[in-house]
């Protein structure tokens, strides 16, 4: 099975965005950061979803203009519009970028969160309402005619499309640690995106999700895990780095508001942080302890040969893709294409 590198864009160049205090489209970083990517070997780019943040439609077409064939994750929260509009807007955007489009669903871990656009499903309700958008949008794209449907969620008659996707589907990604976010991921998704846990919890997660897939009969799921690489010319320069971009973190974060409650998925990150600061051959977790941390927060550091092999051993837990972006987001990424893309695409063929 080949190896899938996935970057991360977003509207601007920061470590750390602070969602309260605002944010402006820079779209000569945009630029430099996708083309980066393009030419690093990266197959696609994860445009994440964050409440305050430009709209990610807006973000992937933009960006999809200024590459010739990177493809884009789509980070779209289940919910916030009806499954007939999302379906329409996710075909017309994959036509636009000749079948670019992939789609990572998220379901949403904080209620403080949802609260701000206006949900106030409880966490449980939100995957069952998640479930069935995926359903609806496939049921969409695949229809011969118009269809009606009634479900606990989502009502609407007659509905029909006359655009699709380009391959009349787009790959749906999607995450979570909870058993809720499990249970979905095992029906719906083609890829469950992991927080780079140490080795043991990414292998039991795997485990877990394809325990449930098989009962359903699913057997083509594949598995990413996301992680933020820090290199250096050798192990001991890529920890000075390392060192070097925590004080940046605690320093920026400072001043950051957490929205209250965490992920599941974080919370077992935060969990290894707290057993120890580096699990297994070079992954570090110090990120994930400093207040108001949330989302990809450890780090593999080390020579590209370490961090290489300590990649490798991810894919021996079933692996077969990883979301990677860096603390200096267009020199990382060009690093990455020079360092780590070819050694791992040759290693896994």
């Amino acid at each position: 099975m080949s190896m899938e590198f996935i970057g991360t864009i977003s509207s601007q160049e920061s470590v750390h965005i602070d969602p309260t205090a605002g944010s402006r489209m820079d779209l000569s970083y945009v630029r430099r950061i996708t083309r980066a990517y393009e030419r690093a070997g990266f197959e696609r780019v994860l445009v994440p979803f964050v409440h305050s943040l430009p709209d990610t439609f807006v973000m992937a077409q933009y960006a999809a203009s200024c590459s010739n064939r990177l493809g884009f994750v789509l980070a779209h929260r289940a919910g916030v519009m009806s499954p007939t509009v999302g379906a329409r807007m996710v075909a017309s955007l994959d036509q636009v970028t000749n079948g670019r489009i992939a789609l990572h669903l998220v379901t949403g871990g904080s209620d403080a969160v949802q609260r701000k656009d206006g949900d106030y499903l409880d966490k449980a309700q939100r995957y069952r309402r998640t479930a069935e958008y995926i359903s609806v949008l496939r049921r969409l794209w695949a229809a011969e005619e118009p269809l009606d449907h009634h479900g606990e969620f989502f009502t609407f008659e007659r509905a029909w499309l006359s655009v699709r996707p380009v391959h009349r589907n787009v790959p749906v990604f999607f995450g979570g640690a909870s058993q809720d976010a499990q249970l979905v991921a095992a029906e719906h998704a083609d890829v469950v995106i992991l927080w780079g846990e140490p080795l043991a919890g990414v292998a039991e997660q795997i485990e877990t999700v394809r325990a449930h897939a098989d009962r359903i009969g699913r057997r083509d799921i594949r598995f990413y895990v996301a992680l933020r690489p820090i290199l250096g010319a050798t192990d001991r320069g890529a920890w000075t780095r390392a060192h070097r971009i925590l004080q940046t973190l605690i320093a920026e974060t400072a001043v950051a508001s957490p929205d209250g409650q965490r992920s599941a998925g974080f919370e077992r990150l935060l969990a290894a942080a707290e057993v120890r600061e580096v699990h297994d051959r070079a992954l570090w977790m110090a990120p994930a302890r400093i207040p108001g941390a949330h989302g990809n927060a450890s780090a593999l550091v080390g020579s590209p040969a370490t961090v290489v092999a300590a990649m490798l051993d991810y894919v021996s837990t079933g692996v077969s893709g990883f979301v990677i972006n860096g603390y200096d987001p267009v020199r990382d990424a060009v690093s990455y294409g020079r360092h780590l893309v070819p050694a791992l695409a040759a290693a896994s063929s």
